[in-house]
C-alpha cells in the first residue's frame, strides 16, 4: 500500500485542490452578469469574451421590460 508520506502528500494535495475550487467558483460568481429586471435582450453591446471594467461601467446590453410592453 501507498507509504504514509505518499498519503500526506495526496491529502494537501487534495485540499490544494478543493480551495483552487473554492477560489474558481467565487471568480466565475463575480463574472456572471444579471439584469435588474425580467426581459428581453434587445442588443449586445460587448461580446463574450471582452474585457470590461467595474472601474469605468459601460452598458453592456439593452434589455427591454417585456412587462411594460
Amino acid at each position: 500500500g501507498p507509504r504514509p508520506e505518499e498519503i500526506t502528500e495526496a491529502e494537501a494535495k487534495a485540499e490544494a485542490a478543493r480551495k483552487a475550487h473554492t477560489v474558481a467558483l467565487a471568480q466565475l460568481a463575480r463574472c456572471q452578469v444579471r439584469s435588474p429586471l425580467n426581459g428581453v435582450v434587445l442588443r449586445k453591446i460587448v461580446s463574450a469574451g471582452e474585457l470590461v471594467s467595474t472601474l469605468m461601467p459601460q452598458p453592456l446590453f439593452i434589455v427591454v421590460d417585456t412587462s411594460r410592453v
